[in-house]
């Protein structure tokens, strides 16, 4: 296994059973991805693959925003921990997955609930207060952050325990590519998070270059099986707006959520495996091609979490680069002798 990987991946392993008190019957994962983002899929999957590894007799329900009604109650009230999904949305830049994270932290403030490693981000000032009188209120909220710029604001800003922890997609360890056809994939935002649009202007660069390349998002639908895969997914929605127990969905639901984001995980995976080298500006698509080795070159976010996450786990990778802008990444295409082979 990659050095980097492993060291992140054990990283994992010894910073989020710190706020576990004995061993884990049932837990439920709320706020559990049921949306394209292949990313936030990844960190789904290894957080199952965390509790897999370290508490294997655990029972898990999984609930998302969507499949939420007040029927889930008893079985989060019933949960020996809460764990909130993790990724880049705590704040206020999608603010209705913060707003259902609000929501479970008032409902069920005096239960044990661990959040899964976020980035941070408020341009709200009303809206942080709202979040920081919440947290007051649970005494057993624990706050876990992936970047040292998250962990700074957090021990400012949060009355609780907050800990550094990587990003739960390295709880997944190396992960196969497969065979590189390109040389360059390029993994480019299509949402309100990029900073900078640059899909056209890169792929010029690098076709002027002489590489070979091919640019995309990965906020798109599947072609065949996996197309299947996805209407399955989407039926849960559907059942709890008709009706069904939103209690007896989630203890059934993890299959049916693992299922989706597997598919949805080879899709991206097939995304950037094409390339011999990696370019990004999201940051599951600089995590996913260090799980499968490629070189990476990465711009940053709207919010600032790719550099950050960089900054505080990979700056001595040497196979990861980070840009400010597509005319640095113009200059540096410059420097080199040639298309990678």
């Amino acid at each position: 296994m990659n050095a980097f990987v492993e060291r992140l991946r054990m990283a994992i392993d010894t910073t989020i059973p710190f706020a576990i008190d004995g061993a884990l019957r049932k837990v439920i994962i709320a706020d559990a991805a049921d949306h394209q983002n292949v990313g936030d899929l990844a960190i789904f999957l290894g957080q199952l693959e965390f509790f897999a590894r370290l508490y294997p007799g655990a029972r898990i329900s999984v609930a998302s925003a969507r499949t939420y009604n007040d029927t889930l109650d008893p079985e989060i009230e019933s949960a020996d921990v809460i764990f909130l999904h993790g990724g880049g949305n705590f704040g206020d830049i999608w603010r209705e997955h913060h707003d259902f994270r609000l929501h479970l932290l008032t409902r069920f403030a005096h239960k044990p609930i661990i959040q899964f490693p976020q980035s941070i981000h408020f341009s709200d000032p009303s809206y942080l207060s709202r979040t920081q009188r919440v947290i007051e209120a649970a005494p057993e909220f624990t706050l876990n952050v992936r970047d040292t710029r998250s962990l700074d604001f957090a021990r400012r800003n949060f009355a609780c325990p907050v800990a550094l922890c990587p990003d739960m997609a390295f709880s997944l360890g190396t992960l196969d590519g497969g065979e590189a056809a390109l040389d360059y994939a390029c993994l480019l935002r299509t949402d309100k998070e990029v900073l900078e649009a640059k899909r056209g202007a890169v792929e010029r660069i690098l076709t002027e270059s002489g590489a070979t390349c091919a640019s995309d998002d990965w906020l798109r639908n599947q072609h065949g099986l996996g197309w299947a895969v996805e209407r399955v997914h989407g039926v849960t929605t559907r059942l709890v707006k008709a009706g069904l127990s939103a209690s007896l969905l989630a203890r059934n639901a993890a299959p049916i959520f693992r299922l989706y984001a597997a598919s949805r995980l080879r899709f991206g995976l097939a995304m950037l495996g094409r390339g011999r080298t990696v370019v990004t500006d999201r940051l599951h698509g600089f995590i996913l091609a260090t799980l499968i080795g490629r070189p990476r070159m990465v711009f940053d976010s709207y919010d600032g979490k790719i550099h950050a996450f960089h900054g505080t786990w990979l700056a001595e990778d040497p196979d990861a680069r980070v840009l400010n802008s597509v005319a640095e990444f113009r200059d540096l295409i410059a420097t080199l002798p040639g298309p990678p082979r």
